[in-house]
C-alpha cells in the first residue's frame, strides 16, 4: 500500500517496458481512495509507443507535455492527484532511442524541467526485476517488431543490452536533472 502526501500534485511514473510501472498505477490510485485521481496513460502522455517513428512527433510531445502541466498547475483543487505513467525521463530517452535526436539541451525541455521543479511532484522510478524477459509477449507483432527496430537502430546486441541501457539512462537522467525521485 502506497499513501501519497496530501501535498503532493503530481506523481510521474518512470520505468523501462515491463518494470510494473501500471501495476504501480493502480496500487497508488486504489490505495488514495480519498482522493480524486487524474491518471494518463503512456499513449495519453506520449502518443504512444506506434507513434515513435514518425516524423518531429518529440516537438508534439513536448508541446503537450508544457499543455498538461500548466493544467496541473492552474488546478487549484487540492483533492486532485494527478499520476502520469512516463513524463520527462521517458520524453527525452525515446528520441535517442529511435532517432538519436536528443532533447537534453533543448530550450523546450529545459522550460518544462524548469515548470515540473514549480509543481509539488514525486517521480517513482520503477526498476524491473526480469529485465531480460521481452517485455509484454501479450502485445501484437507491431509491437515485437518495435523493439526489434529499436535494438537494431541503437546499435545493441540484444533486448538485454537494451534495457540495461535504458534503465541505467534513466537513473542517470533523473540525477543529472537534480529532480527529487525515489526508486520502486
Amino acid at each position: 500500500m502506497m499513501e501519497i502526501s496530501p501535498k503532493t500534485k503530481l506523481i510521474i511514473i518512470e520505468g523501462i517496458s515491463g518494470s510494473g510501472k501500471t501495476n504501480l498505477m493502480k496500487e497508488i490510485i486504489n490505495s488514495n481512495t480519498n482522493r480524486k485521481i487524474i491518471s494518463y496513460s503512456e499513449g495519453e502522455l506520449l502518443c504512444s509507443w506506434r507513434h515513435a517513428w514518425v516524423d518531429n512527433i518529440e516537438h508534439l510531445r513536448l508541446e503537450l507535455m508544457h499543455k498538461l502541466l500548466d493544467y496541473i498547475k492552474e488546478n487549484d483543487n487540492k483533492n486532485e492527484l494527478f499520476i502520469l505513467d512516463r513524463f520527462h525521463l521517458s520524453a527525452i530517452l525515446i528520441p535517442i532511442i529511435t532517432k538519436g535526436i536528443d532533447l537534453r539541451n533543448d530550450k523546450r525541455y529545459l522550460d518544462l524541467i524548469d515548470k515540473l521543479r514549480s509543481v509539488e511532484a514525486l517521480t517513482l522510478i520503477t526498476k524491473s526485476k526480469t529485465i531480460g524477459n521481452f517485455p509484454h509477449p501479450e502485445r501484437d507483432a507491431v509491437w515485437q517488431e518495435h523493439m526489434k527496430k529499436r535494438i537494431t537502430w541503437g546499435k545493441f546486441k540484444n533486448h538485454f543490452d537494451m534495457a540495461m541501457w535504458e534503465e541505467n539512462e534513466i537513473f542517470n537522467l533523473a540525477k543529472d536533472l537534480g529532480l527529487f525521485f525515489k526508486e520502486i
